[in-house]
């Protein structure tokens, strides 16, 4: 499900989900959104441009806003830079046993 929401993304969407996945930190579950490097690296010119592709991830449950400027959390089901069984070991739900 998750590759199928990406897949339906926009061009410049996509852009940015793969601009974070190599902007994340290991082992955290949020990021700050350098748009500056962003914008530069992309070459896009529109703050519009910007708005838009992030609006589209948020839409999608990818990222979230968070109370600071320019830092989202990250949907970890789509991205995540390391171990998510040792960072949400406390949500771990056993469905069944493989006996």
């Amino acid at each position: 499900m998750d590759r199928q929401i990406i897949n339906k993304l926009s061009p410049k969407a996509k852009d940015l989900y793969l601009f974070l996945i190599y902007s994340l930190t290991t082992g955290k579950d949020y990021f700050w959104f350098n748009k500056q490097r962003y914008m530069e690296e992309l070459e896009v010119k529109s703050n519009t441009t910007v708005h838009n592709a992030i609006t589209e991830l948020i839409r999608y449950g990818i990222i979230i806003y968070t109370v600071y400027k320019d830092v989202y959390w990250i949907n970890p089901g789509f991205l995540f830079a390391g171990n998510r069984v040792k960072k949400y070991k406390n949500n771990i739900k056993v469905m069944s046993s493989m006996r």
